[in-house]
C-alpha cells in the first residue's frame, strides 16, 4: 500500500513540475510531429517526410494551434509575472570580502594545529604482545 501511495505521490509531483514548466506543450508538439512524420513519410518518403517535419516551413494545423495557444498563453500569464531588477555583479561581488591569513599574523590557534599534527606518525603503534594464562594451556 505504501509503494502505490508513493508512486502516485512521485507521479503527481512529476506533472505538476512538468505542467508548471511547459512540458503539456512538449507533449502536445511531440504529437504534432509523429503524426506530421507519418503523414509526410507515407506521402514523399521517410527522408523527405522527415525534413518536411522538421524544416518548420510545412507546418500542420495541430501545429499552428499549439503554436496560438502558446502565444496566448504567455500573453496571459505576463502581466502576472513581478518585475525583477537585472543582477548586476558588482553588488554580488561586493558583498563579499576574501581574508587570507597573514603568516607573520600567527596566534596560538594556528601553532596548536602545526603541533598537534606533527605528533602523529605515518604509521600505527604496535600494541604489546598478549599474554595467554597459564589456566588455559
Amino acid at each position: 500500500m505504501q509503494r502505490i501511495f508513493r508512486f502516485t505521490g512521485t507521479t503527481a509531483a512529476l506533472v505538476a513540475v512538468l505542467a508548471t514548466m511547459g512540458g503539456h506543450w512538449m507533449f502536445l508538439q511531440s504529437v504534432a510531429w509523429s503524426r506530421m512524420i507519418v503523414e509526410y513519410s507515407s506521402s514523399y518518403g521517410l527522408t523527405e517526410g522527415l525534413s518536411r517535419t522538421f524544416d518548420g516551413d510545412h507546418p500542420c494545423p495541430m501545429c499552428k494551434s499549439i503554436e496560438q495557444a502558446k502565444v496566448r498563453d504567455t500573453s496571459a500569464t505576463e502581466g502576472l509575472a513581478v518585475p525583477t531588477p537585472p543582477l548586476r555583479m558588482e553588488a554580488l561581488l561586493s558583498s563579499f570580502r576574501l581574508r587570507l591569513p597573514d603568516p607573520a599574523d600567527r596566534d596560538d590557534r594556528y601553532r596548536t594545529v602545526t603541533t598537534c599534527r606533527s605528533q602523529f606518525s605515518s604509521e600505527p603503534a604496535v600494541p604489546p604482545p598478549r599474554v595467554v594464562p597459564d589456566t588455559f594451556v
